[in-house]
Formats: structure tokens, C-alpha cells, sequence
């Protein structure tokens, strides 16, 4: 993760605790990330 703070400063960057299969494994957590980020696009 510190090395896309390094090429992208402006990079949010999210290390979840989720295996190979994250979405098996972290699905709520996923979506809530992809809707703040889709949310903070308009």
C-alpha cells in the first residue's frame, strides 16, 4: 500500500482482511467501499 501512496499521493488505498476469493470472503465490506466511491463521484 505505501507504494501507491507514493506514485498516486491522492490514491485511497483499502488492505482488507479477505483471502483470493475477497468477494466470498468480504462482500459488505466491498460494497460499501464501491458505493462511497461511486457516491463521491457526482
Amino acid at each position: 500500500p505505501e507504494r501507491y501512496r507514493t506514485d498516486v499521493p491522492t490514491a485511497e488505498v483499502h488492505v482488507l482482511d479477505a483471502g483470493h476469493f475477497a468477494l466470498d470472503t468480504a462482500a459488505d465490506e466491498i460494497a460499501v467501499l464501491v458505493r462511497n466511491f461511486l457516491g463521491s463521484l457526482r
